[in-house]
């Protein structure tokens, strides 16, 4: 217990990490392997997710065959906020790595709620970054030439690892498949292999085993657009904004 509690409070933000609600709620840690289904869509989970390590992905099922990815999750996300006021998820969640995560009953999570203005407004925050990501992704995998969609996604990515990690890396780790990559972005193997070797061929990037270098974030930003709306990009990846503290 209190090991969860120090892993879960080195992960949120500094205006709720030592409010009430986390001495009084009954944390638990959990530790999944890779490629291992943590919620199945449809069900009734029990508890909420904060990830402490590694990568998990939901995934919405459209016929047998196609489930594209419709979302990512890393250290400092939380899964399953929108299950507190619909109770049955719509996606399948799974691990795509080994991960670490931290639980809290829902409902001792929602009670809380309605006592902490604080902590309400983390939640609402999470949620609206959460539907913005769902809705820019689709439009982006409608509407962009596939380098596009591939510069965007390894942009907001690397932003998202970097405040995960707190960090100014510019080696991006992205453990996930060219199929993987594929199914969130919309996108055939052939034309993501084809989109990266493009990214790569102008200098760009440098890819390796899992990982992506950024020669000039600058010149990348330049390149696709990324850089005219910065509050929009620190929304998406979850710039931890203040939050105004309660008594």
């Amino acid at each position: 217990m209190d090991d969860a509690k120090l892993q879960l409070q080195a992960l949120l933000p500094t205006a709720i990490r030592h409010r009430p609600w986390i001495d009084s709620v009954s944390l638990r840690a959990h530790e999944i392997d890779g490629h291992q289904a943590l919620i199945r869509a449809g069900g009734s989970p029990q508890r909420l997710y904060f990830v402490a390590k590694g990568w998990l992905s939901g995934s919405t099922l459209l016929s047998q065959k196609l489930r594209p990815i419709s979302s990512l999750h890393i250290r400092g996300d939380t899964i399953g906020l929108t299950w507190l006021s619909a109770p049955n998820p719509v996606e399948d969640v799974s691990t795509l790595t080994p991960a670490e995560l931290i639980s809290v009953p829902m409902a001792e999570f929602r009670d809380w709620l309605s006592r902490d203005t604080v902590l309400g407004e983390f939640v609402m925050r999470e949620i609206v970054r959460s539907m913005m990501n769902l809705q820019i992704m689709s439009a982006v995998a409608g509407h962009m030439k596939a380098p596009d969609r591939l510069a965007y996604f390894l942009f907001i990515m690397l932003k998202r690892c970097r405040r995960s990690f707190n960090t100014s890396l510019t080696t991006l780790q992205l453990p996930m498949t060219q199929e993987e990559i594929g199914r969130l972005l919309g996108l055939t193997n052939v034309s993501v292999n084809r989109a990266f070797r493009s990214l790569e061929a102008e200098g760009l990037i440098q890819t390796g085993r899992q990982t992506v270098m950024f020669h000039n974030e600058a010149a990348f930003a330049e390149r696709f657009d990324l850089d005219t709306r910065p509050a929009l990009i620190d929304q998406l990846v979850g710039a931890q904004l203040d939050l105004t503290d309660a008594a």
